[in-house]
């Protein structure tokens, strides 16, 4: 059993030595012979720490003492310079039957490879580190990385508009534009949660006449599966917003082109709503005038015609007041409307022009829809579109095309539709899908901007635009919008 021990023991590639309490080398197997280069006979008495370390005693760590003061077992790592070797030594204490410590033994394995293996690890780690920050620092973007408070613990190269010393240590969020913080904050949040990263457009603080504009991306980074850090990537879109700014403002500028040249159109019209209250005053101050005249004027003969007169000028300035209203060139202000009075308010500019064209207009609107938000001028101005086109697609049809009616519902809880109902021809199959192309027009004196231009003003208010025919004949034009949020 003795033997069979025996070659087990020398069959184990590990180190293996056993010690009596004095250090004293009891009995080594062939490997530890092998590695120390001395036949095992001559090892037994010998101080351990002399053959291993060529010392003249223990080393303050050495785990033989150490599993013998603390009666436990302790492992250790150690480079031996004789050997040049590093080796992971586990000894663990050994006991007779009254629990008595009478020795140890050693476990020593060969971690050479293992350790060299890490070194050349931590070197290509270390080039890695170094080319990522040489990459970081030539990047033409803007590099961060923030703890996970959210303060800048490292930039690449500091913004254009601030130093390096006024960012580092800073909280992020102080950088940004404060409409902009709570939606970067919320950025933060989001990224803590299972998103990989999220991007915005927001817009820089800082003492410039025009505060830059930067797409950020936002990057969490994990150490040991727990958030660590966030990664920001900036890069400046300012020139790209400029001129988004720019196309925005020309898209404008033809709307209200567009607009004016829509109220040429029924220029008559208005004149006729305008001049009937003038008549009525003009009407009035002559009767005025020879009430005056008489050698007993009826004063209350007198009150009324003034009365008269006060109620045409108000109806001829509430006609202006629209038009101008309409007309007005000024900056897009979304608000909270009622579309019902908004239709009411269409109908009434464009009441005459239907007279005149000997066709009539009709409402049918749901009482208690909720409001919308949106520019007042620019939906007036898609009503008076989709009017003014239903109307000349009446009069083409002839005669007998009379009724045009303005519908409004609500789709769904979220959703507002309003819809215009002509009675004319309809659209000809073929430019069913043509109807939003520029230029394109069904009339002989018409742009084709009327019908693009609505499409344009609804899909920036989040509502959509549709063209359908009516099986009966005429074609009804549907758009949506959004409900305001508060309702």
């Amino acid at each position: 059993m003795i033997d069979g021990w025996d070659a087990a023991f020398d069959s184990i590639e590990d180190l293996i030595s056993i010690h009596d309490n004095n250090f004293c080398i009891l009995k080594v197997n062939k490997a530890f012979s092998k590695s120390v280069g001395i036949p095992p006979g001559k090892l037994i008495g010998r101080k351990c720490y002399e053959v291993m370390h060529a010392a003249n005693g223990p080393r303050l760590s050495c785990c033989h003492k150490l599993a013998i003061e603390g009666k436990e077992s302790k492992t250790e790592e150690n480079f031996e310079p004789l050997l040049k070797k590093f080796f992971q030594v586990s000894c663990s204490p050994i006991f007779d039957n009254n629990k008595k410590i009478i020795g140890t033994v050693h476990i020593a394995r060969d971690i050479t490879g293992l350790k060299r293996a890490e070194e050349r690890l931590r070197q290509h780690s270390n080039e890695i580190e170094e080319q990522l920050k040489v990459i970081a620092e030539n990047a033409p973007v803007f590099l961060l990385q923030l703890n996970r408070q959210g303060h800048i613990d490292y930039i690449n190269h500091a913004f254009p508009q601030f130093e390096s010393d006024e960012i580092l240590g800073k909280p992020f969020v102080n950088f940004i534009s404060p409409e902009f913080r709570p939606l970067f904050l919320n950025m933060l949040k989001e990224v803590n949660g299972e998103k990989k990263f999220i991007e915005n457009e927001l817009q820089f603080a800082g003492n410039h006449n025009e505060p830059p504009w930067y797409r950020i991306k936002l990057s969490p980074i994990y150490r040991k599966r727990t958030l660590d850090r966030f990664l920001v990537i900036c890069t400046d879109i300012s020139e790209i917003k400029g001129k988004e700014f720019e196309i925005e403002k020309q898209r404008q500028e033809i709307i209200h082109a567009h607009r004016v040249l829509a109220l040429n159109e029924f220029a008559s019209s208005l004149a006729h709503e305008i001049n009937q209250p003038l008549t009525a005053i003009l009407s009035n101050a002559q009767a005025a005038q020879r009430i005056l005249s008489q050698t007993d004027p009826s004063l209350m003969e007198f009150k009324e015609i003034v009365a008269d007169i006060v109620l045409a000028t108000n109806r001829a300035a509430e006609v202006i007041h629209r038009l101008r209203k309409l007309i007005k060139k000024g900056e897009v202000e979304f608000i909270k409307l009622d579309i019902n009075m908004l239709v009411n308010d269409t109908v009434l500019l464009l009441s005459s022009n239907a007279l005149i064209k000997n066709k009539f207009l009709k409402t049918e609107l749901t009482p208690g829809l909720p409001a919308i938000i949106g520019d007042r001028i620019q939906l007036q101005q898609v009503l008076l579109n989709l009017i003014m086109n239903g109307l000349d697609a009446m009069v083409d049809a002839g005669p007998e095309a009379k009724d045009l009616v303005i519908r409004t519902s609500l789709k769904d809880p979220k959703t507002v539709v309003v819809a215009v109902e002509d009675s004319g021809h309809g659209f000809p199959k073929s430019s069913l899908g043509k109807p939003f192309d520029h230029f394109f027009t069904t009339k002989t004196q018409g742009m084709g901007l009327g019908l693009p231009i609505s499409f344009s003003i609804v899909q920036a208010h989040g509502g959509q635009l549709i063209v359908k025919n009516k099986p009966a004949g005429g074609a009804t034009v549907y758009f949506s919008l959004p409900v305001s949020k508060d309702d």
